[in-house]
């Protein structure tokens, strides 16, 4: 939605989301770069990279739009998910920045799973984990959160510190609601 909001005006423009979207560009003297505002910004980073190396002669100008929660929800998400057994992932199935905080917590925990609510967590998930992190897509609301958390707790009488916690000791967070570690 945002992509098609900046490029409707535009007489000319392509829309890159992978290498080879870069690889099938042709030549031009100027490139302008904007990025939709839930994409991971190393990701976006690396687009750019390759954008430049195709074409070193082109004049590459690219501004940073990813906006900051996102990104602080993205390192909050990798800082917990490198603790953890299990990362439970809250939010729309339709939500792209849900669906890139999960991509984000996989590439650092093996067992990721992202859920709408409470209602679609399994107790066979959990059985070996012995730490368990919570974060949450910028929209998801604080209720539904809380019922995630309260369902852990009820399947195992864990303990739950908030983020704030954690954050103290090194880890990193936006709000309270972002992140926490369930441990037994």
């Amino acid at each position: 939605v945002e992509v098609r909001g900046l490029t409707e005006d535009l007489a000319e423009y392509d829309v890159v989301l992978s290498e080879e979207d870069v690889n099938g560009l042709r030549e031009r003297r100027r490139f302008g770069v904007a990025a939709q505002t839930t994409q991971p910004i190393h990701r976006v980073r690396q687009l750019v990279a390759l954008l430049r190396a195709r074409f070193p002669a082109a004049e590459v100008k690219f501004v940073d739009t990813v906006c900051q929660p996102t990104k602080q929800r993205q390192l909050a998400a990798v800082a917990l998910a490198q603790q953890c057994d299990v990362v439970v992932v809250i939010g729309g199935a339709q939500s792209n920045n849900t669906r890139e905080l999960a991509e984000t917590c996989a590439q650092f925990c093996p067992h990721v799973y992202q859920v709408q609510t409470a209602a679609d967590l399994q107790p066979g998930w959990f059985s070996y984990a012995e730490t368990v992190g919570i974060t949450a897509g910028t929209s998801t609301p604080g209720a539904v959160i809380d019922a995630v958390e309260v369902w852990l707790r009820e399947l195992a009488s864990h303990t739950v510190e908030p983020a704030h916690s954690w954050a103290e000791a090194g880890g990193t967070t936006t709000a309270d609601h972002d992140a926490y570690l369930v441990g037994r």
